[in-house]
């Protein structure tokens, strides 16, 4: 199982195992006493993947760069980084797919179910 698939895994494990049908429900999704089972799952797969990847980055902090100067706090200069961040085609790229994303989000979970 590789990390970038986990979300699948986990869906395909969930419906395979933890929802599976019974005598007294014909869809396992309806099993009441299934969820418990598929969030205790859950937590331990969050809670490996947060102490991995934590773990992983401690390494690399003695590599970072460190601030060249001991500037204080200003307001002025939160704008000037803002700008300066907006000036990035990357960041003008990731800046509208998250917009976009949140908007369709947005608009599918709060759209009136009757006008579909």
């Amino acid at each position: 199982m590789e990390w970038r698939n986990v979300g699948v895994d986990l869906t395909i494990v969930a419906y395979n195992q933890i929802f599976s049908a019974t005598n007294e429900y014909s869809n396992g999704l309806l099993t009441p006493a299934a969820y418990p089972q598929f969030a205790l799952t859950t937590i331990l797969i969050i809670f490996i993947g947060i102490v991995v990847s934590s773990t992983s980055t401690l390494k690399q902090g003695a590599s970072l760069s460190k601030p060249s100067n001991d500037t204080p706090f200003s307001i002025n200069r939160t704008f000037e980084d803002l700008y300066l961040a907006l000036q990035s085609y990357n960041f003008q790229i990731l800046l509208a797919v998250i917009l976009v994303q949140g908007a369709v989000s947005g608009i599918a979970l709060w759209y009136p179910r009757w006008v579909l």
